[in-house]
């Protein structure tokens, strides 16, 4: 200790609160410049510090030294007020015994802190000598309004307050500001704003006579200075200088500052009055968290009360208030537990909120309470997913079926959220299925529609076929939704749920009902394209004959939108009409063929649609099918049909179609068997003069063409045709076009021409077909009995046509059967006018269709309409003349007349000496030839060949020498 300076040993006694020590150590006089420079570690001075803990020697000593009464340290106290804040009552009252000097004693008796520093060491005896010694007014109103009393409330100082009070401070009067430009609080109303933990301090200020119903008036202090000195007398009184017509009670000042539960517990058990809340609203309704509510409660106001005549419903403030102490909760919905809370937090939460409700429930709280500020207790434990809450309020009896503040109960609310396990548990309790909510909308529309939205992400499953069937059997009747929305059937349809489609179907789910945009189950089902809803639908009682309210029945729109044949037949089956007209006045039939849906025809026709029922145009279906005919099995078939269903096989329809020439037409000789058998006549004609012979023949159908003759079909009959037939469609106006243009020398039929032919004819000029098929149907016929001989003067015979077209067969069949070899034809001509005008490209075939014919008798002498004798045919043309040449001497072998004169006045024999060719010209004038007969320019045969051999002197000398020859042959002429 020897080493200690003197400043380390006061601090050492100080430090150990050793008084006797530093009474010692300051006796020393010649440390009197150390002992007043001293410090501590605060900056405390050595007065200050004797005065808080040390005796009235040490005290009396210091003074003595000259320490001053009045000193000041860092925070401008002096050691009277450290004295009395420390509760040194024997230095207080030497200090203020040490200096008897009036004016100082005025100081300290105008220190009007001194209470309050004394109360502060909460130590009575330091407070009663203030009062007893120095006169002091406990309840002395300071300069700025304010109380030692108040001074210590608003520190929170419970001890001092209590201090003064034991000392009779009075805890009403005074106002004290909490901080700058604030109005002026009571003790009640300052300790209410929001100390902390003030509680204790309400308890005190109750104990001693605090004014609990004390209203609050808030105004701003006059910055008047005379009007303030002016009310000093006043303030003293405890007036309240703040007083305006905005009152304010404790409670409800405890309320908006979150004084605590505690502290409005005591205000409320004080008896503050409940009434006096804020914009015409009680206390209680002005609570915003259960805690507050709560502190009612323990200050013994009951659940029932605050339910009935508060209005308030404590489980909705409860759920409330502990939900939003779970930050990551807040506003959370379905499962917002998953994104702001972690396990433990979720089963803490669960547990704080089902203990509290349970708590409520068991006072008496209403679990259907419903408020204008909280929805039902039970939809908020659906929102949040509250499981426990939710069993204690269904234990409870819970209303399920009551709507909450968006118009749901708890099973709508269930369904919208997809909430399926509280669903089940809803349905445990037999809930009411058949209530809608404030929307319309059912549980069952809401449950289907909910759950899984293809277009946007969201975290929801759609129900199960086992949730849907439960509902069902709990009652919920599918058939409720209003026409013009749609159904739960129609929901589902569109979501594609198949399970609950069939279990709607099979609960008896109205299969006719009308849903938003006129749609219906089998329209939606149609949309969808799953033919399996389709199917179930029939099946399950779809009214089949009943239009839909745009006029469609089910039929009508299968043919726009589905062409399964296996639906109509299910559709026919289940007793759907195959006559049904349309608003547009077409049958389902009509409607078929035009789309070409054969098998679905065939379907209807086998299901008894009328085939002879007539649109608004005059069109029967069949008409519409023969029109659009192409070839193919199923329109085979459907021909078929048609015919064994009973169309009018003797009428032609409107596009001029007779149904045998038809079925002719289509190879089908089943068809024309069975219309042959109705009846028909076999030698019908058409408008474009087609028979069905005729038909069958140009389609190279033997075997039909054999029927038809069996049959009667007239082998004879005259083929009278146009090569245009017009027809008018009323509904499109179409032209039908049979264009028969053919052109085999000399015969040509224009566009618009009228025209009579045998069938004979007719087969040997068929283009289309072969020479074979030619051949053999002409056998045929004959075979049959046709008439070679059938066509009138001026047309073509079938022996004509035949020589033609160069077939030795042909003309020599046609011959055998007795053809007439003089018919005169087109143009005045013969047979052998055609053999000679026509170019025959086998000579062979050549020689043997002239050969035939002059065996036969075909004259050589007659005249065509220009004059022209066969032989100048022949003769005509010098090009074919050496390809001719036999032929030409055949025919001057049967020709009498050859000087007979062609239409240029130009025999035969003058026609020869063109050519030039002797054997020739010897043959002709051994036959008769005229050699001195002249033409029209009055040459005779010598002037002719003259003239050619002066043609060719000068050009060649073979043909010179040839031509000599000829000169000289005609000089021995």
């Amino acid at each position: 200790m020897d080493d200690l300076t003197f400043g380390d040993k006061l601090k050492i006694a100080i430090n150990t609160d050793d008084s006797d020590e530093l009474l010692r150590l300051c006796c020393d006089s010649s440390k009197g410049k150390e002992i007043f420079e001293f410090k501590d570690d605060n900056g405390h001075c050595l007065s200050h510090l004797v005065a808080s803990f040390g005796t009235v020697d040490l005290m009396r000593t210091l003074i003595d030294l000259g320490a001053g009464v009045n000193e000041d340290y860092c925070n401008h106290e002096t050691i009277l007020q450290t004295a009395c804040s420390h509760g040194n009552t024997e230095v207080v009252m030497f200090l203020l015994q040490t200096n008897e000097n009036d004016a100082t004693r005025i100081k300290y008796n105008n220190d009007k802190r001194l209470l309050y520093y004394a109360a502060k060491s909460g130590n009575i005896e330091t407070i009663k000598s203030l009062q007893n010694y120095c006169h002091y007014d406990i309840n002395q109103i300071l300069q700025d309004g304010s109380t030692a009393l108040l001074m210590l409330v608003k520190e929170n100082d419970c001890k001092g307050v209590e201090a003064l009070c034991l000392c009779g401070a009075n805890v009403n009067i005074g106002t004290i500001n909490k901080r700058m430009y604030d109005p002026g609080f009571k003790a009640i109303h300052l300790v209410s704003e929001g100390i902390k933990n003030g509680a204790e301090m309400i308890q005190i200020l109750l104990k001693y006579g605090a004014n609990v119903n004390e209203p609050f008036i808030r105004s701003k202090l006059t910055s008047n200075l005379f009007l303030w000195r002016s009310k000093w007398e006043f303030i003293k009184r405890g007036a309240n200088l703040y007083e305006t017509h905005k009152k304010q009670s404790v409670l409800m000042i405890a309320l908006d500052s979150d004084a605590g539960s505690e502290a409005i517990e005591a205000l409320a058990k004080a008896g503050a009055n409940i009434k006096f809340g804020r914009d015409g609203k009680t206390v209680i309704q002005c609570c915003t968290r259960y805690d507050q509510l709560k502190s009612f409660r323990n200050a013994g106001i009951s659940v029932q009360n605050i339910e009935s005549i508060h209005k308030i419903s404590t489980l909705g403030l409860a759920l409330k208030t502990v939900i939003s102490s779970f930050s990551g909760y807040v506003g959370c919905s379905d499962l917002g537990l998953l994104n702001g809370l972690y396990n433990n937090e979720i089963t803490e939460l669960n547990a704080n909120v089902t203990n509290e409700v349970v708590d409520l429930i068991s006072n008496g709280a209403n679990p259907d309470m419903l408020t204008e500020e909280y929805d039902i207790p039970l939809i908020t434990a659906i929102k949040k997913r509250l499981k426990g809450v939710f069993k204690v309020l269904i234990d409870a009896g819970a209303n399920t079926n009551k709507l909450g503040k968006d118009g749901n109960s708890a099973v709508h609310l269930c369904c919208i959220e997809s909430n399926w396990k509280f669903l089940e548990l809803l349905l445990e309790v037999d809930s009411d299925l058949n209530n809608s909510n404030a929307k319309g909308d059912f549980p069952l529309e809401l449950a289907i529609h909910a759950g899984q939205d293809p277009n946007s992400y969201n975290n929801k499953t759609n129900v199960s076929k086992d949730l849907i069937k439960k509902m069902l059997d709990k009652g919920a009747n599918p058939n409720l939704t209003p026409s013009g929305k749609n159904s739960p059937l129609i929901l589902a349809i569109q979501k594609r749920l198949d399970s609950i489609v069939e279990v709607l179907l099979d609960t008896g789910a109205d299969t006719s009902h009308i849903g938003e945009n006129e749609s219906t189950a089998f329209a939606c089902s149609l949309d969808t394209g799953l033919n399996n809803y389709i199917k179930a639908l029939i099946e399950n009682g779809l009214p089949l004959n009943q239009p839909n309210s745009t006029g469609q029945y089910p039929l009508e729109l299968l043919i726009y939108r589905c062409f399964d044949c296996s639906l109509f037949l299910l559709m026919l089956s289940n007793g759907a009409n195959p006559n049904i007209v349309t608003a547009m006045g077409e049958s389902i039939l009509t409607m078929a063929v035009q789309s070409q849906l054969y098998d679905i025809c065939i379907a209807l026709i086998e299901a008894g649609a009328d085939v002879n029922k007539k649109d608004v145009d005059g069109f029967t279906a069949f008409d519409i099918f023969a029109r659009k005919y192409s070839e193919s099995p199923s329109a085979d078939e459907l021909f078929k049909k048609f015919v064994m269903a009973g169309i009018d096989v003797h009428q032609h329809n409107l596009s001029g179609t007779y149904p045998l020439l038809l079925a002719v037409s289509l190879g089908a000789e089943d068809i024309v068997t069975v219309i042959l058998d109705k009846g028909e006549d076999v030698n019908i004609v058409d408008q474009s003069g087609e028979t069905s012979l005729t038909k069958a023949i140009f389609h190279g159908l033997e075997d039909i063409a054999k029927l038809l003759i069996h049959y009667g079909a007239n082998v004879n009959q005259i083929y009278k045709g146009s090569t245009r037939f017009h027809t008018e469609n009323r509904r499109s106006c179409i032209t039908f076009d049979i264009s028969i243009s053919e052109s085999v020398d000399g015969i040509s039929y224009k566009s618009g021409d009228q025209f009579e032919m045998s069938i004979l004819s007719k087969v040997i000029t068929s283009i289309p077909l072969s020479l074979a098929k030619r051949r053999h149907f002409a056998s045929l016929l004959l075979e049959h009995g046709a008439d070679p001989n059938l066509e009138k003067s001026g047309v073509d015979s079938c022996l004509m046509h035949a020589v033609r077209y160069g077939d030795p067969l042909s003309v020599k069949t046609i011959l055998e059967a007795g053809a007439e070899t003089n018919h005169i034809g087109n143009n005045g001509y013969t047979a052998l006018h055609v053999f000679f005008s026509t170019f025959h490209r086998s000579a062979e075939n050549s020689s043997t269709i002239l050969k035939m014919l002059l065996e036969y008798g075909a004259p050589t002498n007659v005249l065509s309409t220009d004059g022209d004798l066969p032989i100048h045919i022949a003769l005509s043309t010098p090009g074919e003349f050496d390809d001719r040449l036999e032929d030409v001497m055949t025919m001057i072998d049967f020709t009498k007349y050859l000087n007979v004169p062609d239409k240029n006045r130009s025999t035969p024999f003058l026609a020869v000496t063109e050519f030039c060719r002797l054997d020739v010209i010897k043959k002709m004038v051994e036959n008769g030839a005229d050699v001195r007969s002249k033409g029209t320019n009055g040459n005779a045969a010598l002037h002719i060949v003259m003239g050619k051999l002066n043609i060719v002197i000068s050009y060649d000398s073979d043909t010179f020498v040839q031509d000599t020859n000829v000169v000289y042959a005609w000089k021995s002429i």
